[in-house]
């Protein structure tokens, strides 16, 4: 690969700390991994590099980019670095600090097998505590006088504020100390005094805006009574004190003719700021500012009082229950790291070097950890314009501040990577356009005009002949009355990808180094939010677009996970474990759902005559015996076996098949099998169990698992910040118009790093202090930077054309840089557009008015497929034999599916047609999709497969031990001379406990009837990778 003369340095410079600012698409991947294998190269072990990033998918590409490269290397020393890298620190920030911790328990006196909390858990935990600490403070005398002040039915409103308040204490590495110090150094006079001369600095800037837009209009021409009005204005340009501002009146006239002016314009822009100091001038002096300030001491006492209870009874907990969050892995590895020298001082002096990738994304506590074991030694990468994480602590100042310090020489050395290889030239241009407008240090985080701007590199895209240029689709929402502005786009964009795939428009295939026709997966939809994304899914349906919708499931309304949850409550509803009041609504439930599929008037006339009585007695049979049966397996075994057992009992893997995709339905049962795991090493049982379940499937608590969806089976919608890190040659932007965050400054009661705990006074009411207003102006500048970053982000996703869809009023003053006052008043990302509509006015298209319909309301609503197989309705019979006791695999059932055959059992089917003893022949005599083909083509790779051997397929057998028959099918039994092999499939993972004693099982019965060697292997006909099994 040629290298530019930044990356070249990037890869080679050393000796000294090093941050890489790194563009959208500037090739910063191949740069770590480059740099690695040079480093790799001056005799460094593997094992003697840390490489860190924040996501774990993140982590595994970089370990298998390094693995792949160095697989290409002949050097002895190189390849020894294979043997050694399964072992190495490529991983997450959280994974190091917990092998960290893990090596050290003994130092830190805990227990090494470490459990980290399930959010489901520490959610109700934190939500327990918070309501005992409450309770026991009854008997506190400044807790009542807070709720006496603040509250009038409950307390509810402050014990969420706490809530919040705990939350964000949690990005302090030394709570404790921190608390202990707050009273007397914040409410020390000098500091106060301090903060209230930022506070009259908002005022004087504010101001300032009023006093350059009244001389603007000494430079307009204007009439008599304007000229009068002008005059009026001219007496106030000189105040300077707070005094003088509280004072401030100014009587705007009022213009009666509704005919827009330049003037009137520019009146209505002064009036607003006239406002704005109004609303802060609301104090009769400085002193009341002070007395106000120090009036809140008391409250912020008791509150400090709470939380630092809460976090103690909190720790407590989880100390004794060995369970952790990974922040408290990050304390419990600072805490190590200062208590002991020794620690310290070998990572500091064995480590040749840390590389950590996304440097933006990095938070305080991270950063310290870092600094802990650095050694002058420390590579950085990152963009701080594509830095979105601030609700996960991401704090990007880190980034800023030792970016700034670098490029001075002091601590380091900079490096910028601003070529970008991602996009065409039109693309980028369009992109440096609105950006060198639009993005600052101070409002935005990077001085993109001086250091940022990004560089055409890709010299392979070919002349189109066609429009790359961006594009914003205009629309007057009046044209469309009782349709919402989310429904207009979505037909927009619908319309427009149905005509560039109908007229042939050509975009760039890097893999056959030409111009083809476009596709539906080429496209890629980024909304600010997901809520829309049901709407798009009805409208593409409507309109016979494959849409694929990337996005977390939301497991709270899973019907697969609710119906287990329900069989497991009618199991402790039978042992008489004191729940709810809602047996009947929880045996409804089981019995409409898909695993029973029983009649509205069986359900009800067993509820009828159950009334008063024993419910169980009067459930349906199968039920019963199946609810009965589980009970007792229950006593003897733990819950994730439980959570196996009811799975199996229930039929739920196959059965769930017709009302959704086959690997997203095992990807949550599996989640919820890894949850009871983990809940059983807090001693969990039955009835705990059950609560949990009821607290993650309310509405209070997010309860969610990552999806991962296949790109090429269509449109591709997702929200922005699930977009990073991908590209399309196409990208759409819409639903623009959603607000800013301004929620998490409405509490009455909050914390804030820079502006500590904030609390109101209450004079003939409640009032804030100046603190409110202080957070509120930092707040959202900080929320509009972020959302300006997340705009980069989004449009550096496009690789040949950026399409907007929107309704904008053009605003645009054509001003060099927008100015940091308008930057502060956007509200949406609509209104960053209108403030550049300047910057695309050639680029702005009136779509034609389409005609809408409602119809789309009507379609029924598809599966969304994972693969883009069709299948036929096609029926299944296989032999079903009750079993006495005990049985190794699921009992075989009749299936039966419309259009949508549950994937296992289709792959299932095609594996019993295959010869493999003739395999390549056999497969592609086969008469099935090409999906299929591939996927089974991968078992001649995996070490079990044998040429010329005896291959059983759906081996059967029946056997029995200690009087309890047990019934088996092996999926592949593969025999030759000298061993036998059993081969069990399974959809995905690999890894569950029960899957490796099914095939244990397996192998005692062979050893029972064969003297051969006996093998066995799990094999994932998905993820294409076994497991061999030891026994």
């Amino acid at each position: 690969m040629k290298w530019t003369k930044e990356q070249e340095k990037a890869i080679y410079q050393k000796g000294s700390n090093i941050i890489v600012s790194a563009g959208a698409g500037s090739g910063k991947t191949a740069v770590l991994t480059e740099r690695t294998i040079e480093t790799l190269k001056m005799g460094v072990n593997i094992d003697q590099m840390i490489i860190l990033t924040f996501t774990k998918a993140a982590a595994f590409s970089m370990k298998e980019k390094i693995k792949k490269r160095l697989c290409k290397e002949s050097d002895p020393h190189l390849q020894k670095q294979l043997k050694l890298i399964e072992q190495a620190s490529i991983c997450t920030f959280d994974s190091f600090s917990l092998d960290l911790v893990k090596k050290y328990s003994d130092t830190l006196n805990i227990d090494p097998d470490i459990n980290i909390a399930d959010s489901v858990l520490v959610e109700a935990l934190k939500s327990n505590i918070v309501d005992e600490v409450f309770l026991d403070f009854y008997q506190d005398e400044k807790f009542l006088n807070l709720l006496d002040t603040y509250t009038v039915k409950d307390d509810k409103s402050i014990k969420n504020d706490v809530v919040s308040i705990v939350a964000n204490l949690d990005k302090i590495y030394d709570i404790d100390t921190f608390l202990n110090n707050y009273i007397t150094l914040n409410f020390d006079i000098d500091k106060i005094n301090t903060d209230i001369s930022e506070y009259i600095g908002l005022i004087k800037n504010l101001y300032q805006e009023f006093q350059d837009k009244v001389l603007e209009l000494n430079h307009f021409s204007l009439t008599t009574k304007e000229e009068k009005t002008l005059e009026v204005l001219n007496n106030f340009l000189n105040f300077q004190e707070y005094e003088e501002f509280k004072v401030f009146r100014l009587p705007f006239p009022r213009y009666i003719s509704k005919e827009e002016s330049a003037f009137k314009s520019k009146l209505s822009e002064i009036k607003e700021i006239y406002q704005n100091i109004n609303e802060l001038v609301t104090y009769d002096s400085i002193t009341e500012m002070q007395e106000e300030i120090l009036e809140t001491k008391p409250y912020i006492e008791a509150i400090i009082d709470l939380v630092r209870e809460i976090i103690k009874r909190t720790n407590e907990y989880k100390r004794n229950n060995n369970l952790y969050e990974f922040n408290d892995i990050s304390r419990l590895a600072i805490k190590l790291l200062l208590e002991n020298d020794d620690i310290r001082n070998y990572y500091k002096n064995n480590i040749k070097e840390i590389m950590i990738d996304e440097y933006q994304d990095t938070n305080d506590i991270g950063d310290f950890f870092i600094s802990l074991i650095a050694n002058n030694n420390v590579f950085m990468v990152g963009d701080v314009k594509q830095s979105i994480y601030r609700f996960r602590n991401a704090n990007p100042k880190i980034f800023i501040e030792k970016y700034n310090n670098y490029a001075n020489h002091i601590d380091g050395e900079k490096i910028d990577l601003n070529k970008n290889f991602r996009s065409r030239c039109e693309v980028i241009e369009n992109i440096n356009r609105l950006f060198k407008r639009l993005m600052s240090e101070e409002v935005g985080g990077a001085n993109y005009p001086k250091d940022h701007i990004m560089y055409f590199g890709q010299e392979a895209y070919p002349n189109s002949g066609q429009n790359n240029n961006m594009e914003v689709y205009n629309y007057d929402p009046e044209d469309y009355y009782g349709f919402k502005k989310e429904e207009v786009e979505a037909f927009i964009i619908a319309d427009d990808i149905l005509n560039k795939i109908n007229n042939h428009y050509q975009v760039y295939d890097f893999d056959n180094n030409s111009l083809r026709d476009i596709k539906y997966s080429d496209f890629s939809i980024l909304l600010t939010e997901k809520r829309e994304f049901e709407l798009y899914k009805k409208i593409f349906d409507f309109k016979n677009i494959p849409l694929v919708i990337h996005k977390d499931e939301d497991l709270t309304y899973s019907t697969e996970l609710i119906v287990v949850k329900n069989i497991i409550k009618l199991i402790g509803f039978y042992q008489n474990i004191n729940l709810d009041n809602t047996l009947v609504k929880t045996y409804m439930s089981v019995a409409r759902s898909f695993v029973c599929n029983y009649k509205d008037d069986q359900i009800f006339k067993t509820i009828l005559e159950s009334k008063g009585k024993n419910l169980f007695d009067y459930i349906q049979a199968e039920l019963q015996e199946k609810i009965i049966y589980l009970s007792n397996f229950s006593k003897e075994h733990s819950i994730s076996e439980l959570v196996s057992e009811v799975i199996e009992t229930f039929d739920i893997y196959l059965k769930a098949s017709s009302i959704g995709n086959q690997k997203e339905i095992a990807l949550k049962l599996d989640h919820l099998f890894d949850i009871a795991s983990s809940l059983e090493k807090s001693n969990y049982g039955l009835k705990e169990f059950i609560n949990y379940l009821l607290e993650a499937t309310s509405e209070d608590i997010k309860f969610t698992i990552s999806t991962e969806k296949d790109q090429n089976l269509g449109v591709n919608l997702m929200t922005i910040h699930k977009s990073k890190g991908l590209e399309f040659p196409i990208c759409y932007f819409a639903d623009l118009n959603k607000k800013f965050n301004s929620r998490d400054i409405k509490p009455r009661f909050l914390f804030d790093l820079k502006y500590g705990f904030i609390a109101p006074v209450f004079k003939e009411g409640i009032k804030t202090t100046i603190y409110k207003e202080l957070l509120k102006q930092e707040f959202m500048k900080e929320e509009i930077s972020e959302r300006i970053r997340v705009f980069y982000v989004a449009l550096t996703r496009a690789k040949e054309k950026m399409i907007f869809v929107t309704n904008l009023k053009e605003e645009d003053t054509n001003e060099e840089f927008i100015p940091k006052t308008t930057k502060l008043h956007f509200r949406s990302l609509n209104s960053v557009l209108n403030a550049l509509s300047g910057s695309f006015h050639d680029d702005l298209i009136n779509y034609p008015k389409l005609e809408l319909t409602r119809e789309y309301e009507l379609v029924k609503d598809k599966i969304e497929l994972n693969s883009n197989v069709k299948f036929d309705t096609i029926e299944i019979m296989i032999q079903k034999e009750e079993l006495e006791d005990k049985h190794f695999s699921k009992s075989s059932v009749q299936l039966m599916n419309n259009n949508t055959l549950e994937f296992g059992t289709k792959i299932h089917e095609y594996l019993e047609y295959l010869n493999f003893n003739d395999f390549d022949n056999s497969l592609n005599n086969l008469i099935i999709d090409e999906f299929f083909k591939n996927k089974i083509s991968k078992i001649k790779t995996m070490p079990f497969f044998k040429e010329n051997a005896i291959y059983h397929k759906e081996y059967e057998f029946l056997t029995e031990s200690d009087n309890i028959q047990k019934h088996g099918i092996i999926d592949l039994l593969i025999e030759d001379n000298d061993e036998l092999i059993v081969v069990d499939y399974k959809l995905n993972d690999i890894n569950k406990p029960y899957y490796l004693d099914q095939v244990r099982g397996y192998m005692n019965y062979l050893k029972t009837i064969s003297s051969k060697t006996v093998k066995g292997y799990l094999y994932s006909i998905l993820d294409e990778n076994y497991k061999e099994v030891e026994n």
